[in-house]
């Protein structure tokens, strides 16, 4: 019995010792890979009388060029003509309704992006009897037909790849980069992209040939989302779990724990996708100074999770709670998929 005894203690120790494991082996890993918290990109502005405008956006990398994509109307302003007041008879069609917006008191009618000429037909055609729209709509294709910068120069913060370093700071002169063709705009989607340079390879590490009207302070260590990882609409899955970074400087401006030049990630899942309007429903909330950020989708493999650059935030999805006029956050988002960055980069539509 003696014998049978020890030889269970013997097993018991060593089952024991079977499952320990040093603690200066152990691993803590991340919910997405480190290099991603790189990508983000802080766009700040100064307008005239110091009021300062932000905006979101995130570095891209296709082959040598370097880009900087943001949401379209972070960098251009939206077309507006004065309109005294709205027909009440209206009938705009569902998938032109986004784009059409009214400031109730600047009496102004608004359109988001460029106006294609059967946009103009169709918005003429949801109203016969009113002389005065009919106006406003053709005198808004015609001023959309080509949109101004919103700025003249903005400033750009980043983070290196794991905080290393001192913080990447560009200074980009929009007219110079528009002038010569490096900031490009989608004609549909509320998507912009900005060419910084070309990137060169070289014994110390890839270094980036900034284009004319990017000026640095100090050196920089910029890390973008590769081309390759970017998965487009019809291939998102709803129900998905998603990361979404930006600068909410809404939030971050008015509290004193949050630095506004540092980026926030927020946790969702795919809620839906609008296969009319084609856009993405996120299940995570944004604010002001969420618009271009990067929308990240997470694939489940066995084993294995893969990180997809699925779209760019452009806006959030509001509420009237009991009739009144305060709009409310609903929690839900809209990001624009990934393909009209793609468009954008291929040239296929731009301007």
């Amino acid at each position: 019995m003696k014998n049978i005894s020890m030889v269970f203690k013997v097993l018991i120790c060593l089952t024991f010792l079977s499952f320990v494991v040093p603690v200066k082996n152990i691993h803590a890993f991340r919910d997405i890979p480190e290099d991603n918290l790189a990508y983000p990109a802080l766009l700040m502005s100064e307008e005239i009388g110091g009021k300062v405008t932000t905006g979101s956006g995130f570095f891209l990398i296709d082959g040598e060029r370097l880009y900087l994509i943001t949401a379209r109307h972070v960098l251009f302003d939206n077309s507006s003509i004065e309109l005294k007041e709205l027909p009440k008879n209206l009938n705009i069609p569902y998938h032109i309704l986004y784009k059409l917006s009214y400031d109730l008191e600047k009496h102004k009618l608004s359109f988001s992006g460029v106006m294609s000429k059967d946009e103009e037909e169709e918005l003429i055609k949801s109203i016969v009897d009113d002389k005065l729209f009919k106006s406003a709509i053709q005198q808004l294709y015609e001023k959309s037909q080509k949109l101004f910068l919103n700025y003249a120069v903005v400033t750009i913060y980043s983070y290196p790849p794991k905080a290393t370093g001192d913080q990447n700071q560009l200074q980009l002169d929009l007219p110079t980069l528009f002038k010569d063709g490096n900031i490009k705009y989608h004609l549909m989607s509320d998507i912009a992209l900005i060419k910084l340079g070309i990137i060169k390879k070289s014994e110390g590490g890839d270094i980036v040939e900034y284009f004319n009207g990017v000026k640095t302070a100090g050196k920089t260590h910029i890390l973008g989302l590769d081309a390759s990882n970017i998965k487009k609409f019809d291939d998102i899955l709803i129900g998905n779990a998603i990361f979404t970074f930006g600068y909410p400087t809404s939030v971050s401006n008015n509290n004193s724990f949050l630095d506004i030049k540092f980026p926030l990630l927020r946790k969702g899942i795919i809620a839906g996708k609008n296969t009319i309007l084609k856009i993405i429903v996120l299940d995570s909330p944004v604010y002001q100074g969420n618009s271009g950020g990067l929308v990240l989708e997470v694939e489940r493999e066995v084993g294995k999770e893969n990180y997809k650059a699925i779209g760019v935030i452009t806006n959030n999805v509001p509420f009237i709670k009991d009739d009144s006029k305060n709009f409310q956050n609903s929690g839900y988002s809209v990001a624009v998929p990934m393909d009209a960055v793609l468009e954008l980069i291929s040239d296929k539509t731009k301007k």
